[in-house]
């Protein structure tokens, strides 16, 4: 089984690291409850400031502004160093806990997952095309798309996460 080590930072003042501690443990719980029972990854998740990021951690960051209006998270890589940011809002648990688990699932966001289309046409594009073979790029665990944070939730631990969308 593949682990990994997952760092909770937060750069929004009334998120202390003693305020993540919790947050850091229901989402061990959902990880280990959840979605390491399904998947071969499991994965240690813990709170930490930002500049005691230990080696070799994952971050996922929670942030006063990610920068993309359109997000309230994502996940990317930079120099093969796989990472999450966070929009701090009233359902940002949620969006982590989303987050946390389409980065264990597809750290890179290059797995390509079986697909259908209606669509009965000429693709219009690489993408449709892709469809039309049976291949979606995208996260595994975007079962809600589209839909608010709230309809796609339940509560670990006492704080909301996102719901087990984690499809196999």
């Amino acid at each position: 089984m593949t682990h990994y080590s997952i760092a909770l930072v937060s750069d929004v003042p009334e998120l202390t690291l003693q305020a993540l501690q919790p947050i850091a443990a229901a989402l061990q719980i959902q990880v280990n409850g959840h979605f390491a029972p399904k998947w071969p990854v499991s994965a240690s998740i813990e709170a930490h400031t930002e500049t005691g990021i230990p080696p070799g951690f994952w971050p996922i960051r929670v942030l006063a502004d990610i920068g993309d209006p359109s997000a309230a998270g994502y996940h990317t890589d930079a120099n093969n160093q796989p990472y999450a940011v966070v929009q701090f809002a009233s359902d940002w648990t949620v969006t982590a806990s989303h987050e946390l688990l389409e980065m264990l699932y597809d750290p890179f966001g290059n797995v390509l997952t079986p697909a259908t289309t209606p669509r009965r046409t000429a693709p219009e594009s690489a993408r449709e095309l892709a469809r039309l073979a049976g291949l979606a790029a995208g996260p595994r665990c975007d079962k809600h798309r589209g839909q608010p944070a709230g309809n796609c939730a339940h509560s670990c631990n006492g704080l909301r996460t996102s719901s087990r969308a984690i499809l196999r």
